[in-house]
């Protein structure tokens, strides 16, 4: 039995130091995690169209309906350009929302698109992206505004 015990100890001054070796910490390691806020440390995207001072301005249709703006801060609405007869606006989402910005696109009447989130596709096959500052636009995509590019779909 000695002989097995032995056997059984030298084992384990063998195997143990490698079972062991993943509980350590290395170099990448030793830094201390942030602890856990519930919030996170990445800073809110920003739309330089809707900080800066408008250099153009066009007020919203009149006929536009008034649910086609449900989730945008009406207060911070900016017309941002046209695209082949089709008029955009960029607004912040209110307050509590999920989204970064929301996007109105407006041919006429009967054709507009609009929501929040990363862009809308309009009713004319194109697809008006929301960009944030500093962020690559769609490839093969149109400048709008500083924030706010055209793809054909």
């Amino acid at each position: 039995m000695k002989h097995v015990t032995k056997l059984s100890a030298v084992a384990a001054a063998i195997l143990l130091p490698a079972a062991l070796a993943g509980c350590t910490s290395g170099p990448a390691d030793d830094a201390q995690a942030a602890p856990d806020t519930g919030t996170s440390n990445t800073a809110a995207p920003t739309f330089a169209d809707l900080t800066a001072s408008p250099a153009n301005t066009k007020d919203l249709p009149a006929d536009l309906p008034d649910s086609a703006l449900d989730g945008a801060d009406i207060e911070s609405i900016r017309w941002v350009g046209e695209h082949e007869g089709t008029d955009v606006w960029l607004a912040a989402p209110v307050d509590g929302s999920e989204f970064d910005a929301c996007i109105l696109a407006f041919p006429d009447a009967q054709n507009w698109t609009s929501g929040c989130g990363g862009g809308v596709s309009g009713p004319d096959q194109r697809w008006y992206v929301i960009v944030p500052d500093g962020e690559a636009p769609p490839e093969g995509s149109t400048a709008l505004s500083e924030n706010v590019y055209v793809q054909s779909e």
